[in-house]
């Protein structure tokens, strides 16, 4: 499988130096004219170092919840290197080295941590989860809605459009089964999908085969599932998910 999400020496070339991790952080890109508009959190990181960047993000994610304490964990293994910005919303780019088994030669991993949905956005989206599970995702939300591979349209958490399986479009509606109502947690690149339902199982919707595929039955049991497969280097699909659940993933 071809890994786009591994860096490798575009991204050496970009953060333009040897030394690991880097103290600078690399130019912002695509900031918007009025920096007033920018949102107090993607702002406060625009003008930092490395180091100052890193303690930032690291601020942002820490949560009480020990559901999500894994999840914080591997994102604290990824370095902020720069901030990006798509349609006005920020997103800090940060970037994991290793040493790639079969050339013995260092690769990067990245992934965008978006900035902090509004609160507003956060209680209308939990609205749809069971009691006991508000909590949790709320927590979830405040720091990880919007975050992902990518910046734009595919590749990310649901940010703040949470359609259901049923309305995401597919070509077989009869194969959604009890999942028509479920709505949108994760949208891959390839054109996958996880939906949640309210009790917080997942499950994937393939778009090749259009098919639905249980994942987990819990949310926590989710993140632990994510968590694990974002130690490896690649892309979050079905397909990539796969194989790694089966031990098929190449280090």
């Amino acid at each position: 499988m071809m890994n786009r999400w591994t860096l490798s020496l575009i991204a050496v070339l970009m953060l333009g130096c040897d030394q690991w991790p880097p103290k600078s952080m690399y130019a912002p890109s695509n900031v918007p004219a009025d920096r007033e508009e920018i949102d107090p959190w993607t702002s406060s990181l625009l003008d930092v170092d490395v180091p100052t960047a890193n303690r930032l993000v690291g601020e942002r994610l820490k949560s009480a919840d020990p559901k999500l304490s894994s999840l914080v964990e591997r994102m604290a293994e990824f370095i902020p290197v720069q901030v990006a910005f798509a349609s006005r919303r920020g997103h800090v780019r940060c970037v994991r080295q290793y040493v790639d088994a079969k050339s013995n030669m260092p690769q990067y991993d990245a992934i965008y941590i978006a900035q902090p949905p509004a609160r507003k956005v956060v209680l209308k989206r939990i609205e749809f989860f069971d009691e006991s599970l508000r909590s949790t995702m709320s927590e979830f939300l405040e720091r990880f809605a919007g975050s992902g591979e990518e910046i734009e349209m595919a590749g990310q958490f649901a940010y703040d459009h949470w359609p259901t399986a049923e309305e995401f479009g597919y070509a077989e509606e009869s194969s959604l089964g009890d999942w028509k109502e479920a709505t949108l947690l994760y949208h891959s690149m390839n054109g996958d999908a996880v939906f949640i339902k309210p009790n917080g199982a997942t499950a994937w919707r393939v778009l090749e085969t259009d098919e639905t595929i249980p994942l987990a039955t819990t949310f926590p049991e989710f993140i632990e599932l994510y968590t694990d497969f974002r130690g490896a280097h690649e892309v979050f699909d079905s397909w990539a998910y796969s194989e790694f659940k089966d031990g098929r993933t190449k280090p």
